[in-house]
């Protein structure tokens, strides 16, 4: 009988193995054709850099804010490729150049992916790195080629591509022993494979996108979401960019959205978040009207108004970030939000909310609240709305949080006497208020 237990088998072993053939598939495309054999234009190999720019700036991101310990060496040795790539841009920039809007996007759409599953698991972010940091090795070979085809003199506009020129394999090597010694465990290590897999699935999709004819691209808003139809979205890069930042974070802050709508519930957060941007444009009068409209919407899906309302305050916020001179037309988008907050407050006020989601949280437990924070609320807001006349708010919502197989009984029961109790509150307000005056 052998006891032995086997090694675990190493993880950059393992990573080179796995993506060897999403490698190759990259390398195939029409578009890395062309930036090898000299035929790709400028404004393509300026695209490419720009959607690599995003990228690096999502992996800044997490390193940035994630408190992850097994992250701390690679803040300390990774070379500032954003820096490298900022550089080639200014080369490029006023040269009248037609970037892959699309292309673009989809990089936005990644890099989505990095912040959101690279701030909850650090072994994917190093999958992603893996990836990022392994394409520095095929720079160099690509770098004398893309100099020679596109003109490029002194390194200007092929700074990413030379990177830290013959300190660059020791750099990987680097690299690889210190993943080696932070990505041990078989469930770590499938994660960083899985990740590499999707940093390479992005990358494929974004080079077929430069290499697509302009009459075969999608509508802006499908590069976001391939369901969200053809409505409009913001054109604007910066704030595209805040309305992915403000979905992530009421994403974050609400796990439901996860637990029951997971990667197709984040694509409509996108698309929907791009086209609340744009509509901060607009006059007040129109914004509110379609605000209510998404609102009724959603909240008949499973969604109460409060989750758009608190949306909203975030993309106000992002956005204002983003492009302060506008500060006065996102402004609507806060008026809007403050409007829903108006309709709920009609029959549960802020302070009442608040209470019914303590109690909540009491019932079901430390766990179990933790698990899912602010399903009290949500489930007084879901009363709220269907109070203020919204067919389906709360019968959308209790099916899915009273369901045995998911939750346990304790939890079911909370559900009910939270719904229950919100029912009677918003019964003895309007008792209150239709009362005469003594």
């Amino acid at each position: 009988m052998n006891d032995r237990v086997s090694t675990p088998q190493p993880v950059m072993a393992r990573l080179r193995a796995e993506t060897r053939d999403a490698h190759a598939r990259i390398e195939a495309t029409p578009f890395f054709r062309a930036l090898a054999d000299g035929s790709l234009g400028p404004a393509g190999y300026a695209s490419w850099l720009r959607a690599l720019a995003v990228l690096h700036e999502a992996v800044r991101h997490v390193l940035a804010r994630s408190r992850a310990p097994v992250l701390q060496p690679f803040r300390e040795c990774l070379p500032d490729r954003l820096a490298l790539l900022d550089r080639d841009l200014v080369h490029f920039h006023g040269q009248g150049l037609a970037e892959s809007e699309a292309a673009i996007l989809r990089a936005h759409v990644l890099a989505q992916a990095i912040r959101l599953q690279g701030l909850a698991t650090p072994a994917f972010l190093l999958g992603a790195l893996y990836v990022l940091e392994g394409s520095a090795l095929g720079g160099l070979v690509l770098r004398d080629q893309v100099a020679r085809s596109l003109g490029l003199e002194d390194g200007n506009g092929t700074a990413y591509l030379a990177g830290r020129g013959k300190e660059t394999q020791q750099g990987w090597q680097a690299f690889g022993r210190q993943m080696e010694s932070a990505v041990v465990a078989p469930v770590e290590q499938d994660t960083a494979i899985a990740a590499a897999g999707a940093m390479f699935a992005g990358l494929l999709e974004i080079a077929e996108v430069l290499h697509r004819p302009e009459s075969a691209r999608k509508h802006r808003v499908q590069e976001l979401n391939a369901e969200a139809g053809g409505h409009a979205v913001t054109e604007d890069a910066q704030e595209l960019q805040a309305a992915l930042l403000a979905g992530e974070k009421t994403w974050t802050r609400f796990p439901y959205y996860r637990w029951r709508y997971g990667d197709r519930g984040l694509a409509f957060t996108r698309s929907d978040s791009a086209w609340l941007a744009q509509l901060a444009q607009f006059e007040q009068e129109f914004v509110d009207q379609q605000v209510r409209w998404l609102a009724r919407v959603l909240a008949a899906r499973g969604m109460p108004r409060l989750l758009l309302e608190q949306h909203l305050q975030e993309l106000q916020a992002e956005l204002v970030v983003a492009r302060p001179e506008c500060e006065a037309a996102y402004a609507r988008l806060g008026i809007a939000a403050e409007g829903l907050a108006r309709s709920r407050r009609e029959q549960l006020d802020d302070a009442q909310l608040e209470a019914l989601a303590q109690e909540f949280d009491r019932l079901a437990g430390a766990d179990w609240a933790a698990r899912l924070p602010h399903t009290g609320a949500l489930l007084a807001a879901a009363t709220a709305d269907e109070a203020a006349g919204i067919f389906g708010a709360v019968t959308s919502l209790r099916p899915w949080f009273s369901d045995a197989q998911r939750f346990p009984p304790h939890w079911i029961a909370a559900v009910d006497s939270i719904l229950a109790a919100a029912h009677l509150r918003i019964a003895a307000r309007e008792e209150a208020a239709g009362s005469p005056a003594l």
